[in-house]
């Protein structure tokens, strides 16, 4: 209970000063994380606090019992982390402009805001004010997780393996030689999973079990299209 008196002192004690300090503005940021604490309130306190924290950011004094003042600690030391880093972003692009270069400074700044926001899964309440991610990093930090391996050749080993595995009778071999000649393509799409590739022709084979004999004159097969059948 000490302890608890002492945070609300404090709080008393630097509350008007930051207030006085606070730059109206057309929106904030809040996080997910402080759900769970605001669940703990009955909805009558929620309410006093969320009217509290739109007082706040518009530059006035909100008025909290107790339990809402402790609540309010973090929120508003989040609030007031948030609006240090804003104004440093609106002065880089001020100073950006002034030399010329305002689009490359503000990208970085940008960025920086938004790594920020991101790594706090932000809810923002937008307004012309915010600050936005350039295009090109937009698409950057969306491209990032959802890149694919890159398509790796198999060895005649891991092939043999595989079919071993699946207990085909696909010839590892025959395998390997008809994708190499064709540079690793499906007709004119470069392959992505070999594996997958090895379980068409199993399907292939199945489909032909109890066909004519399709091969041509040639000898040849169009392994992409035909049915695979093992001799």
């Amino acid at each position: 209970m000490t302890e608890i008196k002492k945070a609300l002192c404090c709080e008393d004690s630097v509350t008007i000063d930051i207030v006085s300090q606070n730059v109206p503005k057309d929106s904030f940021i809040l996080y997910t994380e402080q759900k769970e604490v605001i669940d703990n309130l009955s909805d009558e306190d929620a309410g006093k606090l969320f009217k509290g924290i739109f007082e706040y950011a518009l530059g006035n004094e909100p008025e909290f019992n107790n339990l809402l003042k402790l609540v309010f600690i973090p929120i508003r030391q989040q609030l007031e982390r948030n609006a240090k880093k804003y104004s440093e972003i609106r002065e880089k692009r001020r100073i950006a402009g002034a030399k010329g270069g305002k689009q490359k400074i503000a990208n970085q700044a940008n960025a920086n805001f938004a790594k920020q926001s991101q790594a706090n899964q932000a809810v923002n309440v937008h307004d012309n004010d915010n600050v936005y991610l350039s295009k090109d990093k937009y698409k950057e930090n969306n491209n990032t997780n959802s890149q694919k391996e890159k398509f790796k050749k198999p060895t005649m080993e891991e092939i043999k393996n595989y079919c071993l595995e699946r207990k085909n009778s696909i010839n590892p071999s025959q395998f390997f030689d008809y994708y190499e000649s064709k540079g690793w393509l499906i007709g004119k799409t470069p392959m992505k999973d070999w594996k997958a590739a090895i379980r068409t022709w199993e399907q292939n084979q199945i489909k032909n079990k109890n066909a004519k004999d399709t091969q041509d004159q040639t000898g040849d097969f169009d392994y992409d299209n035909t049915p695979y059948r093992a001799f």
